[in-house]
């Protein structure tokens, strides 16, 4: 549990950088029978949803469930 809200309070200020027209929508950790990837592999996900009417790009933000590696997975190039 102690990940898990690591990871969403981590979120949270990472989506109000990018603006607060960006919110989260969905989350599913420890996924293990949802859904798979396009390799077939369950894997943990975030949904984040932008209330705004202009496309933000998120290219360099990034998202963890580690505290001393804040930005282990960065977002490419994406809008």
């Amino acid at each position: 549990m102690k990940k898990l809200t690591f990871l969403l309070g981590f979120l949270f200020f990472m989506a109000s950088q990018v603006s607060g027209q960006v919110v989260i929508n969905e989350i599913l950790s420890s996924n293990t029978s949802i859904n798979t990837d396009e390799d077939g592999e369950y894997q943990d996900w975030v949904e984040l949803y932008n209330n705004g009417p202009a496309a933000i790009n998120l290219n360099g933000y990034g998202v963890s469930d580690a505290p001393v590696v804040p930005r282990k997975m960065v977002f490419p190039e994406a809008t």
